[in-house]
């Protein structure tokens, strides 16, 4: 999309550092984030579900924070996504996209 489209600024929001670290080299200057004080340390080997993470149950800063990324997404032209929770809280909050792909990478 971006080559198509060529945007300004790309919202990125993900709970994973490393997904984080790759698109901010490959898409140099582009990406904005809103990120929590507190790292979340999630480890992909092991079968826990995110949120079951001890910095982020019952973490408030952290939720807020995810609930901002939603609604900033909410507002964005365009979305590619992967199919989970907060998804759908950018749908519901949306008045919908240019356009839209959404992955189903399993379940996390």
């Amino acid at each position: 999309m971006d080559n198509k489209y060529n945007y300004d600024y790309i919202f990125f929001s993900t709970e994973d550092e490393n997904m984080r670290e790759i698109f901010a080299k490959n898409f140099r200057g582009k990406i904005r984030l809103l990120l929590p004080k507190t790292r979340i340390n999630f480890e992909h080997n092991k079968k826990h579900f995110l949120n079951i993470n001890k910095n982020i149950s019952g973490n408030i800063e952290f939720n807020k924070i995810y609930l901002l990324n939603i609604i900033i997404l909410s507002k964005c032209l365009d979305i590619i996504t992967a199919r989970c929770s907060g998804t759908v809280g950018v749908f519901v909050l949306s008045n919908g996209f240019r356009n839209v792909k959404i992955y189903y990478l399993g379940q996390y």
